[in-house]
């Protein structure tokens, strides 16, 4: 829309902040969607979405400053991947029985 000139870049910006907030806000079934039966929730800790955010972010950075590499660049892969391996992880060296 900013390219077209249909809009300023701050009213871009504060249309972009406005919806995004009132999506978050109308529902969460993406979230169920992706939380329901990926990971056992038994292992998720602020650790573990920590290590998940790091690495969804680390992705995004590469494959932005590699646009050259075949390979997946959305940030919704990028945090699902990052949300599963750093579960996984976290199974590995934490069960609940260590």
């Amino acid at each position: 829309m900013v390219g077209t000139r249909a809009l300023s870049p701050n009213q871009a910006i504060v249309l972009a902040a406005v919806t995004n907030l009132l999506g978050a806000l109308a529902g969460t079934a993406v979230a169920t969607t992706v939380g329901k039966g990926l990971v056992d929730t038994q292992f998720v800790t602020s650790t573990t979405l920590i290590y998940a955010l790091l690495g969804s972010t680390s992705w995004n950075v590469i494959t932005w400053r590699f646009g050259s590499l075949p390979v997946p660049a959305t940030p919704v892969r990028g945090l699902i991947g990052a949300a599963v391996g750093s579960s996984v992880r976290g199974t590995w060296c934490c069960g609940p029985n260590q």
